[in-house]
C-alpha cells in the first residue's frame, strides 16, 4: 500500500475490500475533549515498529475528530454508521 490507512466507526461496521493479511483490526474506547467516551472497531494499517506503535492507533480517532496532530495516512471515521474503503482493482 502506497499510504497508511485507519478505517474506524462507533456505531455500525468497517469494510474493506483489501485482503484480510494487510489489515489489522482493533477495538478501543476514547474520549473527547468534551468528556464524550466512545467505542471503536477499526481497521488499520499495520505499522511497521514495536507494540507500543500499534497502542498508539488507539487514539487516532479522537485526534482525527479533534484535528489533532497525527502521523500521515488517509482517515475515515464514522461516528454513526459504515465505513468502508475499496481499491479499485
Amino acid at each position: 500500500m502506497d499510504q497508511p490507512i485507519y478505517l474506524a466507526t462507533s456505531c455500525g461496521t468497517a469494510a474493506t475490500n483489501l485482503d484480510r493479511d494487510l489489515l489489522d483490526d482493533m477495538n478501543s474506547t476514547g474520549s473527547q475533549i468534551d468528556g464524550t467516551r466512545r467505542h471503536w472497531r477499526s481497521l488499520f494499517t499495520p505499522l511497521k515498529g514495536d507494540f507500543s506503535v500499534r497502542f498508539g492507533m488507539m487514539g487516532r480517532a479522537e485526534s482525527v475528530l479533534n484535528n489533532a496532530e497525527r502521523s500521515h495516512g488517509l482517515d475515515l471515521i464514522s461516528i454513526a454508521g459504515r465505513v468502508e474503503y475499496r481499491r479499485e482493482k
